[in-house]
């Protein structure tokens, strides 16, 4: 009883985003001394709503959280406005709050899968609803509403009679507002804050717009402006001063969207409602998520699983990044580059990115379903587990049937192309993997697949699409043996089969780089695969939108969108260096150059290539490789004399393999080594004559070094610098580095050739 009263109190706090019971308190207090009859209304739509949602058993946090009471306290809130309180109409209340509720749960999975907030769209539809109807069968009066005056800020304030009326409200108002700022008092400071700034942004506004009038506009600044400023500044945004001002500029706006509305709409007796507050807010979180709108202004929305769950430093809470670290690309580029056995987990966040909802982020999309309700157990129990699963079960393939493969089903598909892919261990169970064109014999479903109906008893198997046209209030049964059908989706508490985890396991053994992708890693089988490789020292990458527990074990861990993430890298493979391997220079190696360096250059240049760089500088000294050919190499050399400071001594590239990428990725190759102890600058030569070499470390982003030079035309050349008559053109690269740079010993960089 206590948890249910809880629930019932958080509903009016909702009005101002809270949950806190206490708040909800207060607000009714604060209702109830303005007018009796509309804290009876809002009383009987909050019980009305939330008893209901608590009989039905829909999403127990969600009632928790006031959710569900929202709208029915509302309804309750305005209903006798429109009917008295001695009227029998006035207790029509009571099903007018079920027929919200029912509105609200129409709402909330598509809604959800947009990642946007309902808000109170089901009270403005049905009490629009309920005016319009009762006009049109006469058994309500048109509601006489006046509309506001814009007259300028300067109205009404030299007028007796307005200045005693705006008094006499006032103080007529007082108590109630004074319970209601309380109510607002026990919210967090920043919810208080902005409650502050928005109603008195909100009152300016009024004021200047219709002078001393613009006071009695209490539904422009109390229902819009105030709600709509909490909302922006730390409850679907995060707090922070801009935050702040752009919710006080919303507000602002809202007066004159209440406005507007007021004056479209008085011939038909509609308020305007809470419609500022929604589209306002609505269109702000649809805008800020494109690109104009980020540039504009400079918000991120909280995701909508994360609305109202405390936050620990709200003012610095940093948006997410916009873009993918280069360095952390770079990484993951080269591991796949060098792996041939990729073996990719993949979660719900993958799934997520073709709308396709899951349970633990995306519960409004479940909004009347309980964990507990689905467990393997009671669904052989229970024929309301039995026909709610099938319920959801019919909402879930509507989503699926018109889902579509994202970036990362693709860039899986490309990998296998590649002759790359080991397999995928998926804990996904809508099959767009198969849909993007991954052979289904390198797919391992570890929790089964949702297009498949499997009797649980005679064990037959078919399609989900006869099944679901035979779906009614009845769940369906086998026609061969009547037996109690399921899909083939593994429910909490049912066996996972033996083969499905022992093909994963057997790809765990065999993988030379594990791919996480969109998992929380909190679901077992799937998560041991991660220690399992870790174990043998292969490496394992995690893309994941948030932190997860294992990112100790990982190699490298990327949070952020795993869209964002495989479209730049896609490119990255695509590029013409797409097929070619970078590693150090073994012995095999320089005996091999040393036959065909000269051939290479067309000129005498075997000299340069001398086995000490092989014996100081072996881990610089790279060999470019394609399906086991060399076809470039780079030696270069880290100073020991001067930190920071990496050279170039001489870089070739095969005749037949020129123009495909070899030399730039033999020098971002360096380029990493280089960042990864601390370099800050990378040097090379030229000859001045070389103009394609002088072009392509330009785009390398090199410039000019004219120490001790002498300019010669738009050219700084050393004399002599590679010996007598061997004039050179030094070029050098800053780099972004932490720490000096470390070397066995210094060299002087030598003739380069790109």
């Amino acid at each position: 009883m206590k948890w249910w009263s809880a629930a019932c109190l958080a509903a009016p706090a909702q009005i101002l985003f809270s949950s806190r019971p206490l708040t909800g308190a207060w607000l009714v207090l604060g209702v109830l001394l303005l007018s009796p009859p509309h804290a009876l209304g809002l009383l009987l739509g909050l019980l009305t709503a939330t008893g209901l949602a608590s009989y039905a058993r829909w999403n127990r946090l969600l009632l928790s959280q006031g959710i569900f009471g929202l709208n029915g306290a509302l309804v309750g809130l305005v209903w006798p406005s429109l009917f008295p309180l001695g009227s029998t109409a006035f207790w029509l209340v009571i099903p007018v709050s079920a027929v919200t509720l029912a509105v609200q749960g129409r709402l909330f999975p598509p809604f959800t899968k947009m990642n946007l907030p309902v808000l109170t769209l089901p009270f403005i539809l049905v009490t629009w609803g309920v005016v319009l109807l009762g006009q049109l069968f006469g058994f309500l009066d048109a509601p006489q509403v006046i509309p506001p005056s814009i007259t300028g800020p300067l109205a009404g304030w030299n007028d007796p009679v307005i200045r005693q009326a705006v008094w006499d409200a006032a103080m007529m108002m007082a108590p109630g507002v004074i319970a209601l700022g309380v109510a607002a008092w026990v919210t967090p400071w920043m919810t208080l804050r902005a409650a502050l700034a928005g109603a008195l942004s909100g009152l300016a506004t009024a004021l200047c717009l219709g002078g001393l009038q613009g006071f009695f506009w209490v539904g422009s600044y109390v229902y819009s402006a105030a709600p709509l400023t909490v909302a922006v500044a730390g409850i679907f945004f995060p707090y922070s001063r801009r935050s702040l001002v752009v919710g006080m500029l919303s507000g602002c706006a809202g007066v004159l969207c209440w406005v507007g509305i007021v004056w479209s709409t008085f011939p038909l007796g509609l308020f305007p409602l809470t419609l500022p507050l929604n589209s306002l807010l609505l269109g702000l979180i649809a805008l800020e998520r494109t690109r104009v709108g980020h540039a504009l202004f400079r918000l991120q929305p909280i995701p909508l699983e994360e609305v109202g769950r405390p936050r620990a430093s709200d003012p610095g809470r940093a948006a997410p990044p916009i873009r993918v670290d280069e360095g952390a690309l770079s990484t993951l580029e080269g591991l796949i580059r060098r792996s041939s056995k990729i073996l990719a987990l993949t979660g719900a966040g993958v799934s997520t990115e073709s709308r396709i909802p899951d349970y633990r982020t995306q519960i409004g999309f479940w909004f009347d379903a309980n964990a507990e309700d689905l467990t393997y157990s009671r669904f052989l129990a229970s024929s309301h587990s039995q026909w709610l699963y099938w319920r959801l079960q019919r909402r879930f393939f509507g989503v699926m049937e018109v889902a579509l493969p994202n970036q990362t089903h693709w860039s899986l598909v490309d990998l296998e192309s590649r002759g790359k892919l080991l397999g995928i261990v998926t804990q996904n169970v809508d099959g767009l993997h198969q849909k993007a064109g991954t052979s289904p014999e390198r797919i391992v479903e570890i929790h089964g697949n949702a297009s498949t109906v499997t009797c649980l008893g005679c064990g037959a198997q078919f399609r989900y699409e006869p099944i679901h046209d035979r779906l009614n209030m009845a769940p369906p049964r086998c026609e061969e043996c009547g037996g109690l059908l399921k899909v083939d989706v593994v429910s909490i508490g049912e066996p996972i089969p033996g083969q499905r985890v022992r093909q994963a396991y057997q790809w765990g053994q065999e993988a030379d780089l594990l791919l996480v992708l969109g998992s929380s890693l909190l679901i077992e089988p799937a998560a041991s695969l991660l220690p399992l490789v870790s174990s043998r020292a292969v490496p394992v990458v995690i893309v994941n939108g948030t932190p997860t527990a294992y990112d100790a074990l990982a190699t490298l861990t990327i949070h952020a969108s795993l869209g964002a993430v495989w479209a730049a890298l896609s490119r990255r493979l695509a590029s013409p260096t797409a097929d070619l391997r970078i590693r150090p220079m073994n012995r095999a190696d320089f005996l091999y150059l040393m036959n065909v360096v000269d051939e290479w250059w067309g000129e005498s240049v075997r000299y340069l290539l001398h086995p000490l760089f092989l014996e100081h500088f072996a881990d610089t000294t790279l060999v470019c490789e394609t399906n086991g050919e060399l076809i470039g190499f780079l030696v270069g050399l880290f100073s020991q004399s001067k930190p920071g400071e990496a050279y170039v001594h001489l870089v070739g590239t095969h005749p037949a393999h020129r123009k495909r990428g070899v030399a730039r990725a033999l020098y971002e190759h360096l380029f990493s080594l280089a960042r990864k102890q601390g370099g800050q600058r990378v040097s090379a030569i030229t000859v001045p004559y070389n103009s394609g070499s002088l072009a392509f470390h330009r785009k390398m982003g090199f410039t000019f070094s004219d120490a001790g030079a002498i300019w010669q035309g738009d050219l700084p050349v050393s004399v002599n610098y590679a010996g007598p008559g061997i004039d050179c053109v030094v070029m050098e690269r800053e780099l972004t580095s932490a720490r000096p740079l470390l070397s066995k010993r210094e060299s002087r960089p030598g003739i380069l050739q790109a």
